[in-house]
């Protein structure tokens, strides 16, 4: 695991398996996961927002505002963030999401 500050309050950590999540104050709120670009369906604040949108523009090189990006519940990011050992699909990424 990897953890890289990119700006004020923005972290991201990058794990083994090619998954990353940005960190928002102390909150996993988007990331690329099993190779998709995901962010939180849940709005926390204009300043998260921003930092979702920065994220996607300066490391991806994408504006979510024009390419949509599939969005997910927050338990993904959470789950994510809390489990070592995490499913390589989306489809698995779902299931967890659903239980």
């Amino acid at each position: 695991m990897e953890i890289k500050n990119i700006a004020s309050n923005m972290t991201v950590v990058s794990f083994g398996d090619g998954d990353e999540l940005l960190i928002s104050y102390k909150t996993p709120v988007a990331g690329k996961i099993s190779g998709v670009m995901v962010r939180t369906n849940k709005f926390w604040s204009q300043t998260t927002s921003r930092h979702i949108n920065k994220y996607f523009n300066s490391e991806w090189g994408v504006d979510p505002k024009v390419f949509p990006v599939d969005e997910y519940d927050q338990s993904l990011f959470d789950k994510r963030l809390s489990h070592s050992e995490y499913p390589t699909t989306v489809d698995a990424i779902k299931k967890i999401i659903n239980n």
